[in-house]
């Protein structure tokens, strides 16, 4: 299962960036950076962070590209991410994610496998 997770985060967080903008940059979500797609400055940042909320760790609401600083420095500056995503999905969808983040679920090897194949699908139809 830790290697389909993998995998699974590697096609998520590129579908997750390039749904932010179709060509290889996209703007950091909390500071507006311009970023390059594909180098280690252009992170997928979580605003419940994936550690401690692992029922959000690959929920699209929950993501937002992010530069390095943004994410690592600055712990993926949390408030702004939130002001930004209320902005953007607004608050009951916000609210739902918050009310749900200690959720338990155990996924299996199958969920892994169905998801990777729905992102590397929804990423090809992206891309063409």
């Amino acid at each position: 299962v830790s290697a389909l997770k993998k995998d699974l985060w590697t096609v998520f967080a590129k579908y997750c960036k390039y749904t932010r903008h179709n060509d290889s940059y996209v703007n950091c979500f909390t500071c507006d950076a311009n970023l390059q797609i594909g180098t280690s400055n252009c992170q997928l940042g979580h605003w419940l962070p994936k550690g401690g909320y692992p029922y959000h760790y690959f929920n699209e609401d929950n993501v937002r590209p992010q530069c390095y600083h943004c994410n690592i420095n600055l712990s993926g500056n949390s408030e702004v991410f939130r002001r930004r995503l209320i902005d953007e999905i607004g608050i009951d969808r916000l609210n739902e994610i918050y009310d749900t983040r200690h959720t338990l679920e155990k996924r299996s090897a199958g969920w892994y496998s169905d998801k990777i194949a729905e992102y590397k699908e929804k990423l090809n139809e992206l891309l063409e």
